[in-house]
C-alpha cells in the first residue's frame, strides 16, 4: 500500500500519542510550542481562491481553533506529569499551582475574542428580561485594637472567613421599568485569625438577605419611585454603546477611568473584571474588551481551573498582597467569573500565602417574566 501523506495536525496527534505512552515533559512541551506556532501561522496565511467543483478549503480559523484546543489539552497533560512545587489553600482545600507555563495570557484572550466573533450567539437581550445570577464567596472578618497606638510593629489582632452569597437580578429589556433583585447567604468558611473560630462572631450585613424592587435598579435610592434613569453605570445597556469600539480606545478608557487610583495595572484589571461581572456586556464589545485586557501590563496565565462546575483558564495579575484572577473559557469566550488569592505578604498576617480570598461566578440568560427562573 502506498504511503499516504498526512496532514500536519495528524502528524502531531501521532507524535502526541507516542509521547504519552512514555511521558516526557520536554517532548510534550516541544509539541505544545509547535502547535501554538502552527496556529499563528494558519491565522496569518492568505486565503486560497475558490474554484468551482474544487473541495472547499477548511478556513485557517478552524485549524487555529483545533490547534489552540490541542495546546490547552497539552498544557493540562504537562501539569499532570510535571511536579508541582507549590500549593495554595481554599478553606483548607489544596489548590495546585502548575510548574509549567500555559499558553500566554494574550493568546488566551485573543482566542476568546475570536470565539465570540465566530460563534453564532443568541443575545440575551431578545428576552423580556435578563437574569444575572452570581454565586460568590466574599471575604468577611474583623480587626480589633489599634496597633498604631502601640507602634507600627505591634501585633495585629482579628479574624477572617468567607461567606457564601447568592444573588439574582432581573433586568427588563426597557431598563427604565421595574427591576428585581433577590439576595441570600449560605455557609461560611474559616480562613484564620488570632482568636479561635468558636470565639469569632459571624457578622452578616442586613442587605445580604432580602428582595428589592425599583425602577432602573436603583434599589437603595431614597427617592427611588421618582428617580430619573441615567445611563451612567455598568448595569445599563447604553453604557456599553458609549464605549470606544477598538481595543486601543478601550485601554485608554480604562487608563483614564482609573486615573484617580493612579492608572496602575492592578486598578485597570480590577475595573475590567468588575464591569464584566455586571453581566451586561454585549458579545461584540466583550471581544474587544478581552483584547484591551491583553494590553494591561503583568497579566499572566495562571492555570486551568473549574469554578462552579464550569472549566476555564485563570488569568491573573499579581501584587504583593494578593493576585486577582479573571476566569474565562477561550473556546466560547464565556466570562466564567473571578477570584482573589493571597499573595506573598497577605494584608491579614494570619492568612497563609496562596489562600483563596474570594470567588464569584456569573451566569446570564433570558427569562420571560420578572422573578421567573
Amino acid at each position: 500500500m502506498p504511503n499516504r501523506r498526512t496532514d500536519p495536525l495528524d502528524d502531531t496527534l501521532l507524535e502526541l500519542r507516542d509521547a504519552l505512552d512514555k511521558p516526557d515533559v520536554d517532548a510534550l512541551a516541544a509539541i505544545r510550542n509547535r502547535v501554538l506556532a502552527d496556529a499563528e501561522a494558519a491565522e496569518s496565511s492568505p486565503p486560497v481562491p475558490s474554484r468551482r467543483f474544487a473541495l472547499r478549503r477548511v478556513p485557517a480559523s478552524v485549524y487555529a481553533g483545533a490547534a489552540v484546543l490541542m495546546a490547552v489539552c497539552l498544557a493540562a497533560v504537562l501539569v499532570q506529569f510535571a511536579p508541582s512545587e507549590q500549593t495554595g489553600t481554599t478553606g483548607g482545600v489544596s489548590l495546585p499551582v502548575p510548574s509549567i507555563e500555559l499558553a500566554s495570557a494574550e493568546h488566551v484572550l485573543q482566542q476568546a475574542a475570536r470565539s465570540l466573533e465566530s460563534i453564532e450567539m443568541i443575545s440575551v437581550q431578545q428576552g423580556p428580561f435578563r437574569l444575572v445570577e452570581e454565586h460568590a464567596w466574599v471575604q468577611q472578618g474583623m480587626e480589633y485594637g489599634s496597633p498604631y497606638e502601640a507602634g507600627p510593629d505591634a501585633q495585629r489582632n482579628g479574624y477572617t472567613y468567607l461567606l457564601e452569597t447568592r444573588s439574582q437580578l432581573w433586568i427588563p429589556a426597557d431598563e427604565t421599568q421595574e427591576w428585581l433583585e433577590r439576595r441570600s447567604t449560605g455557609q461560611s468558611r474559616w480562613l484564620g485569625g488570632t482568636t479561635p473560630e468558636s470565639e469569632s462572631a459571624l457578622y452578616i450585613d442586613e442587605t445580604r438577605n432580602g428582595e428589592w424592587r425599583a425602577r432602573c435598579g436603583r434599589f437603595f435610592d431614597d427617592n427611588r419611585d421618582n428617580i430619573n434613569c441615567v445611563p451612567d453605570d455598568w448595569d445599563d445597556p447604553n453604557f456599553y454603546r458609549s464605549l470606544p469600539a477598538d481595543p486601543e480606545g478601550l485601554l485608554r478608557w480604562l487608563r483614564d477611568y482609573t486615573a484617580p487610583r493612579g492608572s496602575t495595572p492592578e486598578a485597570m484589571f480590577h475595573i475590567a473584571i468588575e464591569i464584566l461581572r455586571a453581566g451586561m456586556m454585549p458579545p461584540d464589545v466583550k471581544a474587544q474588551w478581552y483584547r484591551a485586557i491583553a494590553g494591561i501590563d503583568g497579566v499572566e496565565t495562571v492555570e486551568q481551573t473549574t469554578l462552579d462546575g464550569r472549566s476555564g483558564i485563570a488569568l491573573g495579575l499579581s501584587g504583593v498582597h494578593e493576585r486577582r484572577d479573571l476566569i474565562i473559557d477561550p473556546g466560547t469566550g464565556e466570562f466564567i467569573g473571578e477570584r482573589r488569592v493571597a499573595g506573598a505578604a497577605p494584608e491579614d498576617p494570619w492568612i497563609a500565602p496562596g489562600t483563596v480570598l474570594g470567588t464569584s461566578s456569573i451566569t446570564v440568560r433570558p427569562v420571560d417574566e420578572l422573578g421567573s427562573e
